[in-house]
């Protein structure tokens, strides 16, 4: 909810509510709200937990780190996949270009949650899905249709092992979320050097 924008910063998070709009009881929405906290995505205001949202200075250090740490992800990722799919026998890969829907949110942290596991350094893979985590709040931004294609791009050029088109697509989505959170005013101006530099090499 988070993530797709229907709870803004400083929305009010409270276990009851949020069980009955999601369906469920208050034990696993309290240990949602907890990793919400833990992760900064909620802070206390009082006896209050509401949604924290990055500021545009937080955000620009976040990209920042993901324009660093990100593309390093890219090729253990390539590898295991495309070694786990040549050891099922697997001759085809599925064709994902014509995804007609925007990325979800929840597919977003999957493809982070997923090149951190497989990235050969632990903490720098742990690093990128944290940093993810963190952008939920901006999320709607994120999830523009350059980067939407971008992301799409990647995963199949990852599913395919090819390292480096999937680097090519990691820039450009990189490049098109630059673009569209200091278009929408939601971070500092180093993500203008960023979005320029990335667009130059996609």
């Amino acid at each position: 909810m988070i993530g797709d924008g229907k709870l803004a910063p400083d929305d009010l998070l409270q276990e009851a509510p949020l069980g009955v709009v999601l369906g469920m009881s208050r034990t696993p929405i309290r240990e949602a709200l907890r990793r919400i906290e833990a992760n900064e995505l909620a802070h206390r205001k009082g006896r209050f937990l509401r949604v924290r949202g990055p500021t545009p200075e937080e955000v620009g250090e976040i990209f920042v780190l993901l324009d660093l740490l990100e593309p390093y992800c890219i090729r253990p990722a390539a590898e295991t996949v495309h070694r786990q799919a040549m050891a099922a026998g697997l001759l085809a890969y599925p064709d994902m270009s014509g995804a007609p829907e925007p990325i979800c949110a929840r597919t977003e942290i999957a493809v982070s949650r997923f090149l951190g596991k497989t990235c050969t350094n632990s903490a720098i893979g742990q690093q990128v899905y944290e940093l993810r985590c963190r952008l939920l709040p901006v999320g709607p931004a994120l999830r523009g249709q350059a980067a939407h294609e971008a992301l799409v791009a990647m995963l199949c050029a990852i599913s395919k092992g090819n390292e480096n088109l999937a680097s090519q697509a990691c820039h450009a989505r990189l490049a098109a979320q630059a673009t569209a959170l200091s278009g929408a005013g939601l971070m500092g101006s180093q993500l203008n050097d960023i979005a320029d530099e990335k667009g130059r090499q996609a």
